[in-house]
């Protein structure tokens, strides 16, 4: 695993100007319309309370390549990513495509809802939670990435007026998702989103985080999870051991 992640940063490509289009194909798998943009950002500024109003969506935009590898963006922070969240968690994407709803749903705030408003390294264009699969693998510019797990907007730091948009983004599941770094490289806004590789088509991030909130997950799902490829491995773990748990329940229940 060492080898794929690189440790010294190759040459950076020349700046692709926005909205290039560059469509890409990748072996059995369909022509991609899914660009992204960088949202090299430090804090989600529509979750706290401003006095000026921020930059509108398309000036978000870095102008030039950035380097991305297993610490985050260069020249950006992940809010949702602290240390104890470990490799599973280092790019955080959000679809684009939700953005005019929220412009719609909060009026008053329209102003702050743009690239990067979440916090989110990676705001991609043409994929949401419905079409975003566990184990996705990704190539963006150089970088190949993998699709690990749903994002929690509990995590979310927002201030207590701001959390009926936490409230909305959990209940319409409009929640993005995290990439763990694959091999390191330079990514360019406007760059398109290869699939690379869908192992798990029926496990959608929107069936996982709804499974999330639960109650009762059923056995089969418990049993795919604590083995599904690409999954979080703490996901993995806490799916193994709901199984047990639920085993051992059936045992009791049986007189077993």
């Amino acid at each position: 695993m060492n080898a794929l992640l690189q440790t010294e940063r190759p040459k950076s490509p020349l700046p692709r100007p926005w909205g290039e289009q560059l469509f890409s194909r990748s072996l059995n798998h369909p022509l991609t319309t899914s660009q992204v943009i960088l949202s090299v950002s430090g804090e989600p500024g529509v979750l706290f309370q401003r006095k000026h109003t921020r930059r509108d969506f398309p000036m978000e935009i870095p102008s030039g390549p950035v380097w991305v590898d297993r610490s985050g963006i260069t020249g950006g922070k992940s809010l949702k990513r602290a240390p104890a969240f470990g490799p599973d968690r280092v790019i955080y994407a959000y679809p684009a495509l939700h953005y005019p709803r929220w412009r719609a749903e909060f009026s008053i705030l329209a102003q702050e809802f743009h690239a990067g408003a979440f916090g989110e390294g990676f705001t991609l264009t043409g994929v949401d939670e419905q079409t975003a699969c566990i184990g996705d693998l990704i190539r963006v510019g150089s970088c190949r990435l993998q699709l690990s797990e749903p994002g929690n907007p509990d995590e979310w730091l927002y201030a207590d007026r701001r959390k009926n948009i936490v409230d909305a983004a959990r209940r319409e599941n409009r929640i993005g998702w995290y990439y763990r770094i694959i091999e390191a490289g330079w990514v360019t806004a406007g760059d398109n989103v290869v699939l690379l590789k869908r192992p798990n088509p029926s496990w959608s991030v929107l069936r996982f985080s709804q499974i999330q909130g639960a109650a009762d997950p059923t056995r089969k799902d418990l049993a795919e999870l604590s083995t599904l490829e690409g999954l979080a491995t703490d996901w993995q773990w806490a799916a193994r051991k709901a199984l047990k748990g639920l085993e051992q329940s059936l045992e009791l229940f049986w007189g077993r």
